[in-house]
């Protein structure tokens, strides 16, 4: 297996995982080597509609509205 070298690694490919990595992107610049991994990694095929909803935490939220990724 082939070593590979990150800059930043973030544990949790959730919501709030990767919105920190869309976040860490943005303010480092395309340069910056930023890998997100997750125990149940990623889908082989887009997953049915999913019908659960999410509480997020109000400190979450101005997180992602920081990264203009929430809509009001």
């Amino acid at each position: 297996m082939a070593h590979r070298h990150a800059d930043i690694l973030i544990a949790g490919g959730g919501g709030i995982g990767l919105s920190l990595a869309a976040a860490l992107a943005d303010a480092l610049g395309p340069d910056a080597r930023i890998v997100v991994v997750d125990r149940e990694g990623v889908p082989a095929a887009p997953q049915a509609e999913d019908p659960r909803a999410y509480a997020i935490a109000a400190a979450s939220q101005r997180l992602i509205a920081s990264i203009g990724a929430w809509d009001d």
